[in-house]
């Protein structure tokens, strides 16, 4: 590979993977003979570029013979959680695709193809796992492609140049909003501006906390998610390694392993790790008192131009055009702030995302307590956060209660904020009905309604509570 400027994801891995070729990118969680998760195997730089080209040639033959032509979107249905994930999103996107990507979270087949419609995509590549939920798509079908299983028939296979002078507005990937809005999640398309923009926070925001060595940091959600392709884009640039975990939710045990056996240094809530950088869902108060109060180095990327430092305050990321705007003054007579990206910053979403003024309001509310430092108030909207930082429309879900059980239920809530589900606390209109069967009664009506819905969105039976 030769040089390139930055100017996508795919020439932030070509130049990392020259940079630091034989340093370890990837370390994925192996069991040890007796069980326990305390090994890991190193993937290096040169040997995910590699495979990543392996891949991509597979699929530019294997599209191309099936008319799909280049520049079109494909979209990925994947955990977003294996090495082999990794490989397949870039190496679609290094073939000449545009990748949209579905975490298999959104497990329903009729709202994966009306995105897919919307994304005006022309194939889909499925996790091998879930390729009979989707069997019955309207464009042609592909299960993923393992690195191992290609070899070298696929050697002299061309590939499309890396594009370095680009259109500010091509897309280059296809995300989706990681909650539903009326029963769907939005089509985000990652143009190249954007992420240009994200690259340029992302190596700010990842800069090694060592010197003598690179840092270690762990997979925090799904690839097929903004979140962590921003971090990986980030920690790519500066040589880092990024563990596998396991699972999402992984074990007290597991990160201690991966603190003393694989390096980690970049999250955990040990005194010895040189940061703890949390992404997507707020800290309560007395969680982020006793981090500190035990001497934990807390930082944490907060919507999309302002990063934490210290404690509550947060200050614009370098580089980024935004403005606190005033909503309305407080108990003290200061002002509410809204964050507003504005519409010149690199980083501002593509129109359809933004207000009619062309800049981007997030609605979420800051308090100036000294010259451009603010601290959160809030948000202006009835979202919730999930334990996992994916969000959860709390008002659509208690509209749907009411309107498929207003025979049952007088009034209801959806709470939960920060933990993996939503849980509906609901006001019987009846109050001496049977408790048990009216949990069960709102659950089957609502069911059809969720159907659709991603799963950390879904009310499960035993999270529906009669007050």
């Amino acid at each position: 590979m030769e040089p390139t400027r930055i100017s996508c994801h795919l020439s932030v891995l070509q130049g990392s993977s020259l940079r630091f070729s034989s340093a370890p990118i990837f370390k994925i969680t192996a069991t040890s003979a007796d069980g326990r998760l305390n090994k890991w195997e190193d993937i290096s730089y040169s040997q995910f570029a590699a495979d990543i080209e392996l891949v991509a040639k597979y699929w530019h033959k294997t599209l191309s013979l099936h008319s799909v032509g280049l520049g079109s979107v494909v979209g990925l249905l994947l955990s977003g959680w294996s090495y082999t994930d990794v490989v397949q999103i870039y190496g679609v996107s290094r073939a000449g695709y545009v990748p949209q990507l579905f975490s298999l979270q959104l497990p329903n087949p009729d709202a994966i193809f009306e995105l897919l419609a919307k994304g005006d995509a022309k194939a889909l590549i499925c996790d091998r796992s879930s390729i009979g939920v989707v069997q019955d798509a309207p464009i042609p079908v592909y299960s993923t492609t393992d690195p191992l299983d290609i070899g070298a028939r696929m050697a002299d296979i061309p590939l499309p140049a890396i594009e370095i002078h680009g259109h500010a507005d091509n897309v280059m990937m296809i995300f989706h909003t990681s909650g539903s809005t009326s029963g769907s999640p939005k089509v985000i398309p990652y143009l190249q501006r954007w992420i240009i923009g994200a690259i340029k926070k992302a190596e700010i925001v990842c800069r090694p906390k060592r010197t003598v060595c690179s840092d270690v940091t762990t997979w925090i959600g799904s690839i097929c998610h903004i979140g962590q392709t921003f971090m990986f884009l980030g920690y790519m640039q500066h040589g880092a390694c990024t563990i596998l975990p396991s699972r999402q939710a992984f074990t007290s045990e597991e990160l201690n392993n991966m603190i003393t056996f694989a390096g980690l240094n970049r999250l955990s809530n040990y005194l010895q790790l040189d940061e703890l950088f949390y992404i997507g869902s707020e800290l309560g108060s007395s969680e982020k008192e006793w981090a500190y109060s035990k001497g934990l180095r807390l930082k944490a990327s907060f919507s999309r131009s302002s990063s934490k430092r210290h404690w509550d305050v947060f200050k614009p990321t370098e580089g980024v055009a935004c403005d606190f705007s005033p909503i309305e003054s407080t108990s003290n007579g200061k002002f509410l702030l809204e964050l507003i990206v504005l519409q010149e910053s690199i980083d501002c979403p593509p129109p359809s995302l933004c207000s009619s003024d062309g800049h981007y309001h997030t609605g979420d509310f800051f308090e100036e307590i000294i010259s451009g430092h603010y601290v959160y108030r809030g948000h202006n909207d009835d979202w919730i956060k999930c334990k996992s930082g994916l969000r959860c429309d709390a008002k659509f879900i208690e509209d749907q209660v009411k309107s498929v059980c207003g025979s049952l239920v007088l009034d209801c809530i959806v709470i939960r904020h920060g933990r993996p589900s939503p849980v509906l606390i609901l006001e019987p209109l009846m109050p001496e009905v049977d408790q048990e069967r009216l949990k069960q009664d709102i659950y089957n009506r609502i069911q059809p309604l969720q159907a659709r819905c991603y799963l950390h969105e879904r009310i499960e039976a035993q999270a529906i509570i009669v007050a």
